[in-house]
Parts: C-alpha cells; structure tokens; sequence
C-alpha cells in the first residue's frame, strides 16, 4: 500500500448561481476543485481512501441548495452521500486495526443502523447541510458507519449499494414478496434497478445466513415504467417482464390495471413524488403497500385520502438502511454458487454473487483533478427531465489487485 500524503483533492459547493433551482443551466458553476489536509483519524474512526461515489438526485438538489431539499447547504461542502473505498489507517481503539485495506462502503446516514427510525436525522446525513460527504480523496469516518464490501464488485458497483442497494431492500421487506406478487417500478434509476433484479431474481438460491427475510423476494411478476423503449428495454433485460412507456401512455396507472384485469399492483416503488403520487395509488390493488423513495417531480397538491381509507391502501416511506441485524444489505443477494464470494474474510460481511450484480447504473468515470465530468452527466439529463443515477470513480486503481 503506497504512502498516504499530506493533501488531497476534494469538490466542494459554494453557490455562485443565484437560482437555488437543479435545472439551471450554470449548476455546476456551484462545484469547484480544491486542495485540503488529509486528516487523521481520532479514537474510534477510520481513514478511507475513496475510490468510487455513486451520484444521486439528492446530489443535485445539494449542489443547487434547491428549496426542494430539507437542509441548507453551506460553503465548503463536499458533495456526495454514497462511497466506496479501503481503509488506509484507524485511530485508537477502532474495530478496524487489523482490516487495513480492506474495501469498505459507507452509511449514508449517521444515527440510524436498524431499529425505531426516531433516532435517524436528516440534517445530519453525508454530503448535505455541513457535513462533508463522499466526493473527496480521503474523509474521515466513525466505526459503525463502515462496511466491509462485497469482495467480487467494483468500486463503482459497491458505490451504488447503501442509497440505491440499501432502499430497495426497504422497499422489498414492506411486504411478503414471493412468486405471483406483483411489483411496479418507475423509471430506470438506481432504486428502481435494484428492485426489479431482487424481485425477479430467479437464478441461484439465496443461501446467506440471513436469507429467510430475502428469499421470498425470488420470482415477482415486475411491471416496469419510464420515458423511453430504450430505458424500458434495459429495464427487460433486468428482470420486468410488462413495460410501459408513460410519454406515450400518459395515463400508465390504468394500463397498469389492465395487465393486472383490473386488480391492481401488490407493490409500488415510487420515486416521483406528489406527481405520480395519484396514479401510485390507483394501480395498487385492494390492501397494496406504496413505498414512497423520491421526489423527482415538481411539488404539488395531492388526494388520495379517500382511496387509502376506502381501499385498505397504505403509503409509506423507506429510507436506506442496513438490515435489522446491522449486517450487509449485499448478504441478502449471495450465491453459494460464485466462486470468488469463497475468499471473504471468516466473519466478514457477504457479497453480492451470480446474477445479482449491480448493473442498475450507467457507469461514468472521471478522476478528481479533472472535469466535473458525472455532475455534468446528470444534470444535463435533469435539464431533459430524465431519471438516471451515475457513479463517478475518484481513484481509478484497485488496491484488492495492488499485490504491494
């Protein structure tokens, strides 16, 4: 493992755009490279050295301090509520002396593992408000906020598993998912990627030691929407079996009910907000469960009391965590019969194996010292009111292949 230097790059906000909006044109005249200390770690905390950040919706709203998002962003903020990377060095008394170089993810949130949720805090989640989050060389983190990652992803992959992997296990556990459950997705982003391969998932049997809450999730009739046949074909080939495209189906949420004859879905994820809220709530059948995990359309009035009370509906909200035992959320996708999930470390966390790769996201990759390459991605496809999620890979090389 190479030396640990005295500095390092990070992207930090400080708003230059006047308009406060995630659809601005000049956005990313918000970001700008920087120059920092390495910091070092204090009793019960670990350096990483990060080497991927998966890049969501909520970023955008931080690097606009858009009003659509709870917690003001203030000057000097970095960026970035998903990361992966290797511990490079641990302070006194950390759980983690003898794991240095291991590959580790990051919590999101930094109250809640498992639990009654009263305990979690919005305003004190990575990369929004004051507290620095991922889209930095090095960062400093505390104990039970680290994860040991699965040994057979990429950087780029392990990124995208505590926000986008993290909610659509929420999401799948609100109910009991088995063969004939129906499922409805919406768009093509991280969330709803994961949701359609867990529900679909009918390869390898889950074997991992906590799989009795997961494996009902194996074989869920998956109906699929979004914006384009492009994005409803990778969406096929994920898993969904009935696709529909709601520019030219406007009103999806009665299509939704003729595939179903007139039942309705078991599940919706719903990642629009109050402008799918409605339909969510339609294409649910009689006692259906809508888990609500985004907000991607403008904000607007919305009615659906009567349908929730006459029809047994429920609405809920699902934030990303791991499971109620603190392991991995990856475990719940392991594959006895991969190979490479062999060499984890006796005691250590599962991984994600076979099929169950994380191919929810188009993978960008830039380095830091370069363009805001993945920021740009994004919000030019938020310009084009697209939902997509994009990983951005700060440091390129491997260290589970550096043989030093």
């Amino acid at each position: 493992m190479s030396a640990i230097p005295t500095t390092a790059s990070a992207w930090q906000i400080n708003i230059v755009d006047p308009s406060h909006s995630h659809l601005s044109p000049t956005l990313l005249s918000n970001l700008s490279l920087h120059s920092c200390a390495v910091p070092e770690p204090g009793p019960g905390e670990v350096l990483v050295r990060i080497h991927a950040a998966a890049l969501n919706f909520r970023d955008i709203l931080c690097l606009a301090d858009s009003p659509l998002y709870p917690t003001r962003t203030l000057p000097g903020l970095v960026p970035g509520a998903d990361g992966a990377g290797e511990i490079v060095s641990v302070g006194e008394g950390s759980k983690w002396e003898s794991s240095i170089g291991a590959a580790v993810f990051l919590t999101c949130n930094r109250d809640w593992i498992d639990g009654d949720v009263s305990v979690y805090n919005m305003h004190n989640a990575l990369g929004a408000g004051d507290i620095n989050g991922t889209l930095s060389q090095y960062m400093i983190v505390k104990d039970p906020w680290v994860v040991r990652a699965p040994k057979n992803l990429s950087f780029e992959e392990i990124a995208s598993l505590p926000g986008a992997g993290g909610t659509a296990i929420n999401v799948l556990q609100s109910l009991e998912i088995k063969k004939g459950t129906t499922v409805l997705t919406q768009g093509t982003g991280g969330v709803s990627c994961f949701v359609i391969q867990v529900s679909n998932r009918q390869s390898s049997p889950i074997t991992a030691t906590n799989s009795s809450k997961y494996a009902a999730a194996l074989g869920a009739r998956v109906i699929a929407t979004s914006s384009t046949d492009e994005k409803l074909q990778f969406a096929k080939k994920l898993g969904a079996s009935e696709l529909i495209n709601y520019k030219t189906t406007p009103d999806w949420a009665t299509e939704v009910l003729r595939l179903t004859n007139g039942k309705g879905v078991d599940l919706v994820c719903d990642v629009g907000g109050s402008g799918t809220l409605e339909a969510t709530v339609k294409a649910l059948r009689q006692g259906g469960t809508a888990c609500l995990v985004g907000f991607l359309t403008p904000p607007k009035p919305v009615d659906v009391l009567l349908q929730l009370i006459a029809e047994a509906k429920t609405c809920k909200s699902s934030q990303q965590t791991l499971d109620d035992t603190g392991d991995n959320p990856a475990d719940a996708y392991r594959s006895e019969g991969d190979p490479r999930l062999q060499q984890e470390d006796a005691g250590g966390d599962g991984g994600l194996g076979g099929r169950a790769r994380s191919t929810s996201t188009p993978w960008t990759c830039v380095r830091v010292g370069g363009r805001s390459g993945s920021f740009r991605t994004l919000t030019q496809a938020r310009l084009r009111r697209q939902a997509c999620s994009e990983s951005t890979c700060i440091d390129r090389p491997d260290p589970r292949s550096d043989a030093s």
